[in-house]
Parts: C-alpha cells; structure tokens; sequence
C-alpha cells in the first residue's frame, strides 16, 4: 500500500466532497432564486423550484453513477453528507 497515494487520493475525495456542498446549499438555490426572478414565476411554482433545488440528492444520483461508471463512492459520500447537512 502506498501511504502517499492513499493521502493525496483522501485530500482529493474530501475536495470533491465540499465542492458537491457548495454546489448543492449555495449555487443551486442561487440559479433557483435566479429563475424565479427572470421568468416571474408565480409564488406557488417559484416556492416549489426553491424546494427543489433546495433539496439534497438522492439515491437516484447513486443510481446514474453506478450506470455510468462515475464515482459512486463520491457520489455516496455527498447524499450522506447533504442529507445530514440539510437536517
């Protein structure tokens, strides 16, 4: 085993990790929010696409990864840790 590779692999995954968060609690509402304001959604359907896009990722995301041969662990990791974020 190799302790250097394994270090640099960690440090790797917990960026993609905190990259995913970001993207989930501030850049997906943000274009959400942006949405609503550009097309004028009414308050119904504009709450509901800040819901949606409020919301973390499911078990679907694991679902396509594992199809298309992406990094399910990644992928795992970030609806655990959204999920216990959006708590």
């Amino acid at each position: 085993v190799d302790v250097r590779q394994a270090w640099v692999e960690r440090k790797r995954f917990g960026r993609g990790v905190v990259c995913g968060l970001l993207c989930q609690f501030v850049l997906l509402p943000f274009l959400g929010f942006c949405v609503v304001k550009i097309f004028d959604l009414g308050e119904v359907y504009g709450v509901t696409l800040l819901v949606v896009t409020s919301s973390p990722g499911g078990s679907y995301s694991n679902w396509w990864c594992s199809l298309l041969n992406a990094d399910l662990a990644l992928s795992v990791a970030m609806t655990t840790a959204s999920t216990i974020l959006s708590l």
